[in-house]
């Protein structure tokens, strides 16, 4: 999957909530087995789509 399409569905997936726009990490780690992309990949693209990672299960967001 090319990254443009991954943030565009990463858009869809996560809407703009409290003025912020958050995906939680768990729903990271969800989208890229689903997607069978690299969390990392997922990580990189919600920076780029300004997509804030939040409640991450190994504290680095």
């Amino acid at each position: 999957m090319d990254r443009e399409k991954m943030k565009e569905m990463l858009e869809k997936a996560e809407p703009e909530t409290d003025g912020g726009r958050r995906m939680p990490c768990s729903k990271a780690f969800m989208l890229a087995a689903e997607w069978s992309v690299p969390v990392r990949e997922i990580g990189d693209c919600c920076n780029e789509a300004g997509i804030k990672i939040v409640s991450c299960q190994l504290g680095c967001f």
